[in-house]
């Protein structure tokens, strides 16, 4: 068994015995007649008001069917009630009742001494390690959760209109749209007509049918037949955060290596420190001096990896 998949266990394992250790798969948490998900709708609504089912689904991950057999029972439960707008009464929001709100204390009561008492059991150091990696478990689960929403393809003629927009309007968020840098470059317009030539390749971030972002490879010109460029690579402020980055400079670097290719180089500006700090992370190098002649020459950070 190779480390990923032990990780992978042995997070599950635990995961298990923690949802046994709380009680979820007993009765502990049943005698209050509040179900699992019912609980979490409570507690969300101690700090959020809901205008509808469509907001429970959102918020709690669940399709809309299900949130409104959910809004259903605990409203006829009077653990929970809709109200109307002071400001809007064609509008209406949901609330705990005071009925509801007594529930609530009285699981999160037993739920804070259940989780206090485990806490107690453990040193400072090891209760510092369990709420990071609480919190980085969960933060996880959610990237890899948004980021089904993205798919990573090769670039096709129907996706250069959204693309050239795309890069443009990201250049303009950092002051780049202008003569020495992407924007200007002649491929912009016809992107996929310029990847689908030996050597070159490119590949697209769409969600749906929507282009988030991109990256490819080409010959870096004026460097010798060893030098590839990481060309091109962007992704729209919805699409940053989820890990596609890592899963775009992959993708470019595989087919890099499967053409041929050395050496992998990449000009950027220096406002563009989160790309930087990627870069770093898949094992390129700062470089003195540029390489080639891509014709950026607003560019003034200048990277270099070896394949």
């Amino acid at each position: 068994m190779n480390t990923e998949i032990e990780s992978v266990e042995s997070l599950r394992k635990n995961s298990r015995t923690v949802v046994r250790e709380l009680g979820l798969l007993g009765d502990e948490y049943n005698t209050s007649g509040i179900t699992l998900v019912e609980r979490h709708l409570m507690i969300e609504l101690e700090s959020h008001l809901f205008p509808d089912v469509g907001g429970v689904a959102h918020m709690l991950l669940l399709d809309k069917s299900t949130a409104s057999r959910l809004v259903n029972n605990l409203v006829k439960k009077e653990l929970i009630e809709y109200v109307l707008d002071e400001g809007d009464k064609r509008r209406r929001f949901l609330q705990l009742t005071d009925k509801g709100k007594n529930k609530l204390a009285s699981i999160k009561k037993t739920a804070q001494e259940q989780v206090q008492e485990a806490l107690t059991a453990l040193s400072k150091e090891e209760i510092e390690t369990v709420l990071r990696g609480m919190e980085y478990y969960a933060k996880g689960l959610k990237k890899a959760r948004l980021r089904k929403e993205f798919q990573l393809q090769p670039i096709s003629a129907q996706d250069n209109v959204s693309l050239a927009k795309l890069i443009v309007s990201i250049l303009e968020d950092y002051g780049c749209n202008k003569p020495g840098f992407a924007s200007a470059d002649a491929e912009l317009n016809s992107m996929s007509e310029s990847y689908n030539q030996a050597g070159r390749v490119y590949f697209v971030v769409k969600k749906g049918s929507l282009v988030t972002g991109g990256a490819g490879i080409a010959p870096l010109e004026g460097a010798g037949r060893k030098y590839c460029e990481l060309r091109k690579m962007y992704l729209a402020a919805d699409a940053r955060g989820l890990g596609l980055g890592d899963l775009l400079i992959e993708k470019c670097l595989t087919e890099a290596k499967k053409m041929g290719y050395s050496f992998c180089y990449l000009e950027t500006s220096e406002n563009m420190s989160q790309a930087h700090k990627l870069y770093i992370k898949h094992g390129f190098k700062p470089l003195a001096e540029r390489k080639g002649q891509t014709g950026h020459f607003g560019c003034t950070c200048f990277f270099e990896k070896k394949l």
